[in-house]
């Protein structure tokens, strides 16, 4: 229940969890927490560039070897703007415990001891929990016709 209400609240699908913890905190960070922030970073990258561009095109008619130039830097620019963004989501991250909370619990959840649930949880454990019937709810809920992941709430 607690992993469906992140998967709500964030607006997740399941496919999400498929990258690195620090990936999906950063979209969510971008997407509900700070969204301002993002906005800047997203315009700020957009301005130098374009203003880098009008650069480039203006040495590559006086001297196309400084145009090359400035493209290495423009590149190192945008490293840079990028590594100091990573450094933002961090910092978001550790200010806002409950979200880092929540996306652990999550990740936990789906990704048992850091490992694929097929590969780490058994059938015996849920057996044990929620008796025989388990296994005819479990035939019943599954649909045998998509090869798609497919999330139970138990």
């Amino acid at each position: 229940a607690k992993t469906r209400r992140i998967f709500e609240k964030f607006d997740l699908q399941l496919q999400s969890f498929f990258e690195k913890p620090e990936i999906l905190s950063a979209k969510i960070i971008e997407k509900y927490i700070a969204n301002k922030t993002a906005h800047t970073f997203d315009q700020t990258e957009k301005l130098i560039n374009i203003q880098l561009k009008v650069l480039k095109d203006d040495l590559s008619q006086i001297d196309p070897t400084l145009a090359v130039a400035l493209a290495n830097r423009t590149r190192k620019i945008n490293y840079h703007i990028n590594a100091i963004r990573a450094k933002f989501h961090r910092s978001e991250l550790r200010r806002n415990e409950v979200l880092q909370r929540q996306l652990n619990t999550a990740f936990a959840t789906l990704y048992p001891h850091n490992g694929l649930q097929e590969r780490t949880l058994n059938v015996t454990s849920f057996l044990a929990r929620y008796g025989l019937s388990f296994m005819k709810w479990l035939f019943q809920s599954i649909d045998a016709d998509t090869r798609e992941h497919q999330i139970f709430s138990l």
